[in-house]
This record gives structure tokens, sequence and C-alpha cells, in this order.
């Protein structure tokens, strides 16, 4: 199903595909997320690049993190002052550093670019799970680029009809205006000497505007998911008080639709130390697919964030048995104490 604004199949359509007017709460934030797993060979087994605008905190934050098929990750996180007055709502355009993403042709296409900007290459995640700060200084700068174009395989689309990221979660302060697309991504990506084209990536991106303090949800999974079969899958459950809301959707190749997932079931023994361990496990049923995987991790960078911390493991994982594919995954939980330390 598309509208006749765009290649969407919910409210939003093109005019959202810009900075939104900041709200009022002094954590508004506006965020452009992207990530991608290119096939073996490509110099990196996955990526994440993410810009949040803050105008109420005076900052924007980039993040650049792609893990290395060696097991060290280039990264980088930098925050960019950002006058509130000045905030440029309606710009298609997100600027924070050296990294740059625009919707050159809202809901359909996008720009990513990103030269240099003091990326680092960290060569034992584990340990920057621990001593963020030592092991930052510690890893070597390394020049880094990425060129790269993306570009819609299925329409926008929503876990709820009003746009939350978490419905029937009023107390998840982040994800309140939230829009999803699956696509591909083509392009180069640079480190140092070494050149890597990337060509039709199975990729996911999202927009979302408003409040986002991360502290608010400590427990929770957010996965995508790329079959070689053509099938993608998005889910984000919410643990609390003894409840599990979990959401997300299944596209099939040629639907105008996606499927609603109806259960969700993540077998998964992480509890927020310094690495995922080495295997994660889903299900994911609703109006008749049914996807059961076991994945293998070959990547991740585990990250704290929020005021009060908790952590987020980044983490992509190879897909095999009668599903094979990819997977990306943000395990996010409250850091163990003994990591505290």
């Amino acid at each position: 199903m598309t509208t006749s604004a765009g290649y969407s199949g919910c409210r939003y359509n093109p005019e959202h595909e810009a900075l939104q007017p900041p709200g009022k709460h002094e954590s508004h934030n506006d965020s452009a997320y992207f990530n991608f797993t290119p096939a073996d060979g490509a110099g990196v087994v996955g990526a994440v690049v993410r810009i949040g605008m803050r105008p109420g905190e005076g900052y924007s934050e980039a993040s650049v993190v792609l893990p290395r098929d060696d097991g060290t990750v280039v990264f980088q996180y930098a925050r960019t002052p950002l006058d509130a007055e000045s905030f440029p709502a309606g710009s298609p355009r997100w600027e924070s550093g050296a990294l740059a993403l625009a919707a050159v042709e809202p809901t359909r296409r996008w720009r990513i670019s990103y030269c240099g900007g003091g990326a680092r290459l960290v060569s034992d995640p584990r340990a920057f799970a621990d001593r963020p700060g030592e092991v930052w200084r510690a890893s070597p700068p390394v020049d880094c680029e990425l060129e790269l174009d993306w570009q819609a395989d299925f329409p926008m689309h929503v876990l709820s009809a009003e746009g939350n990221l978490m419905p029937g979660s009023d107390e998840v302060a982040y994800g309140k205006n939230h829009y999803e697309q699956f696509g591909r991504i083509d392009g180069t990506l640079r480190f140092g000497d070494e050149e890597h084209p990337i060509a039709g990536a199975p990729s996911f991106r999202d927009h979302s505007w408003g409040p986002r303090v991360w502290e608010s949800a400590p427990d929770q999974d957010f996965v995508t998911v790329y079959l070689d079969d053509g099938r993608r899958a998005v889910a984000v459950a919410n643990r609390s008080g003894g409840r599990q809301d979990a959401h997300g959707v299944i596209w099939v190749p040629g639907a105008e639709e996606p499927v609603q997932i109806e259960r969700y079931e993540i077998r998964t023994d992480y509890a927020g130390g310094p690495s995922p361990g080495a295997a994660i496990g889903w299900s994911f049923e609703g109006e008749g697919q049914a996807i059961d995987v076991e994945g293998e991790v070959i990547g991740f960078m585990p990250l704290r964030v929020g005021k009060h911390p908790v952590r987020i493991a980044q983490t992509i994982l190879r897909l095999g048995g009668e599903s094979p594919g990819r997977a990306k995954t943000d395990l996010t939980r409250p850091i163990e104490e003994s990591a505290q330390r």
C-alpha cells in the first residue's frame, strides 16, 4: 500500500522525512538511524550510523559503529554544539560533526556520508564495555569514509496506528513518533588504504522524534532480521514489572503491507555484561507467517547510555539452519553491578 504522497503504508509521508519542530521536553531528540549487513568480504560484518538532534540539551550526537570480520570495531561517538534557537526544523538533512544523513528523495532514497571525524579502531570490545574512556584513548585513530546510497525495498511502516514505538507503554519516554523502512545500500567504505564496495546490502532505517530518555526502557530488545529468502522482520520488546510488551512486523517480498507479529520470543542469557554470548535466537509468528532463527554472534559493540547507565549490546549475527541470513540486534539491559566497578 502506498499513499499518493509517498512510498508509505502509514500516516507518515514525505513531509515527515525532515527534522520536525522540537517539543518542550528537555530531552527532545530527533533521530535518524540506519543499519546494514553486507555480504562477506565487505570489510565489515555490519554497520550502524545514527544522528540524534537534542536542541533542548544544546547538542547533536553522531554514532558510527562498524564491527569488522576480525573482531575489531571502527567506532566514533561525538557531540557537536546545537543552538536550540537556530534548530533547522524542516530540513531534510541531519548533520553532526563528520556525519551527514540526507533524504534526497523522501520515502525512497537517502544519502549517508562520513569522512574522518576522529574514528578509532577498538581492538577489544569487551574491554571497552568496562573501561570505555581508557580503551578509547588507547585505541589508534583510523581514517574512515562512507559514501553510501540507501534505496527503499518496502513502504514505510509503523508498529502501531499512532506511530508509537512501544504502544501501550506510556511510561517509556521515547519513540512517541516513529516510523521505519527496509531497503538496501550501495556505495563505498574506506579504511585508510582499504576500499570496499558495498552492493545491495540489506538495510533498515527509522526516524523518530520526541522525548528520548534511555533509562526509561532499561530492559529491551530491538532486532532487525534479513533472511536470504527476501523476508524481513523487525521487533521491539520492552520488559517492566514482570510484563513484556512486544511489537513488530514481518515483510514478505511483493507484499503491499506487513504482517503484524503476534508472538515474540527471544532466547539469550545476556544480562548486561561486556558481551552478548555466543548465540541468540528468536521466534516470531503472525497471520500465517512464522520465523524461527538462531544466530551466531559475528560482531558486537557494548555501549553505555543514559544518566542512570544501561548497556546496549549492539550485535551482528549470522543466521543458520532453515532460515539463513543476517540479523542486527540491540540488547538493552541494566548494567550488572560487577560491571560498574
